[in-house]
């Protein structure tokens, strides 16, 4: 199976609740290339958000996110199986955002970028974000 991308991985988010620790577990997946064995996993883990779980916990964690399409298991990799993501990471983040903004911000995309101006914004993201309204022709 490939990894699914723009509307069909989307779609496929949107009808798949992740919790935190699936959604660390994807992120290191993503860090690593796409795929990895649950001892990178482990460690990206740790390394990134200063916890990860036991081996066991590990592998249910995997086969439930393989059973609702998140990842899939490969041949082993010496004594590891391989894990790879399904999901691509932009997708992920869109379909989250999009969520975001339909329930949280009642639909309103002026409300979700009103929230984020509250929080602290380095000049350098104020940039950034210019940049990206004008490239999509949205800035005046």
């Amino acid at each position: 199976m490939e990894m699914m991308t723009t509307k069909a991985g989307r779609s496929r988010i949107k009808q798949v609740q992740i919790g935190t620790r699936q959604q660390m577990i994807m992120k290191c997946l993503w860090k690593l290339g796409g795929e990895a064995t649950i001892p990178a996993i482990s460690d990206c883990m740790m390394e990134n958000y200063g916890s990860s779980l036991s081996g066991q916990a590990m592998n249910t964690m995997l086969i439930l996110m393989a059973e609702k399409g998140l990842v899939e298991r490969l041949n082993r990799k010496s004594h590891a199986f391989l894990y790879r993501s399904l999901i691509n990471e932009q997708d992920y983040r869109d379909a989250e955002i999009a969520q975001s903004r339909d329930f949280t911000f009642d639909g309103s995309a002026a409300d979700l970028v009103e929230s984020l101006m509250k929080t602290e914004i380095s000049k350098d993201e104020l940039k950034k974000m210019r940049a990206v309204l004008r490239a999509y022709g949205k800035e005046d």
